[in-house]
């Protein structure tokens, strides 16, 4: 079962990736001719879909690899390992504020009433989450595991 969890989330990764990235280029290019397509809106929903689906699954694998009974009964020994710190502590975190970041936009781009707001809500939110996530994907365990 740890295999199939470990899979679907970076499945899901790939997905809000992709996703987050494309909607990040629609909100620039269509910035200045001043339209937002549903296409546009399409792939700001599949992230926002996609981010929270990523979160649970995340949670369920944090909970069966044991990141976080390591961190309830050594917290100590977890923040002195740099690789450790974050799958337990960092990754999680900054993802969590990362998917609060792409759903307020989310939010936002659906309230807003002119293509204008929606491209510059779209732009700033998706791209800040993004950049966020980027930032804490343990990338060699990401690529290993793949290969």
């Amino acid at each position: 079962m740890e295999i199939f969890v470990k899979h679907l989330h970076s499945f899901l990764a790939y997905l809000f990736l992709v996703s987050t990235f494309v909607s990040v280029i629609y909100a620039v290019s269509n910035y200045r001719k001043n339209e937002y397509s549903s296409t546009q809106f399409s792939l700001a929903k599949l992230a926002f879909i996609a981010s929270h689906v990523q979160l649970l699954v995340g949670l369920v694998l944090w909970y069966i690899n044991g990141w976080f009974s390591q961190l309830t009964s050594n917290t100590s020994m977890v923040m002195k390992d740099s690789s450790l710190r974050l799958l337990a502590m960092e990754h999680p975190l900054i993802n969590i504020i990362a998917i609060a970041i792409v759903t307020i936009g989310y939010i936002k781009v659906k309230k807003a009433s002119t293509a204008l707001e929606k491209n510059k809500f779209n732009l700033w939110f998706y791209l800040v989450a993004l950049l966020l996530i980027l930032s804490r994907i343990p990338w060699q365990r990401w690529i290993y595991d793949h290969m």
